[in-house]
């Protein structure tokens, strides 16, 4: 099997509500904040031609791992990924018991996103558990230009799991280019 097409749609879809209450009137204003953007199949900015997703399971408790985006990563039917450029980075962190965070950023050595969502090889976001199985703690990273990914030299993201306690649970997806 093949993939012959890939696309992405990354929909951002915020509404914050106030009710009131003032003298003789009531009710709610909402606040709408709404975004779609989406990628068709292809190699140029604003397009992907790779789609790597996957949930991972088991990062023990203080331990991490670096995911090479350049050529150890493979999609839905087996292909090996070889990211020149990488457009979306989204994590979940699944685990729901306080404490159990989870860091993403540049690996200590070759690490990717210097030039992208990190400034420098010590920088990690940190994304904390969800609440709750409807609550969820993702981070999303979008650049529809892309960040460049050089093998060899700047192609591990570290994940890390921070808590002490636990092994944690967590998706991750990249989307990005091959040329």
């Amino acid at each position: 099997m093949a993939v012959d097409s890939r696309s992405l749609s990354l929909l951002l879809d915020l509404i914050a509500r106030d009710a009131f209450t003032a003298e003789n009137n009531a009710g709610t204003i909402e606040n709408r904040l709404r975004e779609l953007s989406t990628y068709a199949n292809g190699v140029s900015d604003g397009q992907i031609d790779l789609l790597f997703t996957d949930r991972r399971t088991n990062l023990a408790a203080s331990a991490a791992e670096d995911i090479d985006v350049s050529g150890s990563l493979t999609d839905v039917a087996g292909t090996t990924l070889t990211f020149v450029q990488i457009d979306v980075i989204a994590v979940r962190n699944r685990r729901t018991t306080a404490g159990d965070t989870m860091t993403i950023g540049p690996a200590a050595a070759n690490g990717f996103g210097l030039t992208g969502p990190w400034s420098d090889a010590s920088d990690r976001t940190i994304i904390e558990p969800a609440l709750s199985t409807t609550q969820f703690a993702w981070v999303v990273f979008v650049n529809p230009r892309g960040w460049p990914v050089t093998a060899g030299t700047g192609d591990l993201i570290n994940i890390a799991e921070t808590g002490t306690a636990n092994a944690i649970d967590y998706d991750l997806l990249i989307a990005g280019r091959s040329a």
